[in-house]
């Protein structure tokens, strides 16, 4: 008899559930705690500027843009170094 299959599902484009604002809250929270760990960087990026740059970051490094990880750590790396 086969192995039972488990899977681990994501839906991060409102397919099957509507998730936009659960991404919104958690990167509200995440903003939230960058200003509390990092306030040098939110004096100066704001919530939009860093998604921004984000985006402009896994537009431009396809190999980012299926491990949120890396690209989270990457998005945050030149910004930091910048303050």
């Amino acid at each position: 008899m086969p192995e039972p299959l488990t899977l681990i599902t994501l839906d991060l484009d409102d397919t099957l559930w509507p998730c936009a604002e659960t991404i919104a809250r958690a990167e509200l929270a995440h903003f939230q705690w960058l200003q509390r760990e990092a306030p040098r960087l939110t004096a100066v990026h704001d919530q939009a500027g860093l998604r921004a740059h984000r985006h402009q970051l896994m537009n431009g490094s396809p190999e980012l843009g299926t491990d949120f990880t890396a690209l989270r750590i990457a998005s945050l790396t030149l910004p930091l170094q910048q303050v």
